[in-house]
């Protein structure tokens, strides 16, 4: 049989629109997270390079975000009164810095 005496085959056009579509939303996810990424080195470069006092403030603030992350990584897997408590006094700790961080940008 020759190429012109074979059935065209039908092409499915729901497939080709679920694969565009999703494309697209993997595309416009990744240029948010792209942009996200850029406006929090920009701040994070403002908050290093503005004040002495600013930066100190910005670096203790990280360090207890770091422990705040780990210490959520051990409550998953062991349930313990202090641990839960020392958490909740690292993320007042935390609330605290922030205020403290807003409060010197703003007299910025």
């Amino acid at each position: 049989m020759s190429e012109q005496e074979q059935p065209r085959k039908k092409l499915s056009l729901s497939t080709r629109k679920t694969l565009t579509t999703n494309r697209a939303v993997t595309s416009s996810n990744n240029l948010k997270n792209k942009l996200q990424a850029k406006k929090e080195s920009s701040v994070s470069n403002f908050l290093k390079h503005a004040d002495s006092d600013l930066a100190s403030l910005y670096e203790e603030r990280n360090d207890v975000v770091e422990q705040i992350k780990q210490l959520e990584q051990r409550l998953q897997f062991a349930k313990s009164e202090p641990l839960q408590e020392f958490l909740i006094e690292l993320k007042s700790k935390d609330f605290d810095l922030l205020a403290k961080i807003n409060d010197r940008v703003s007299e910025i």
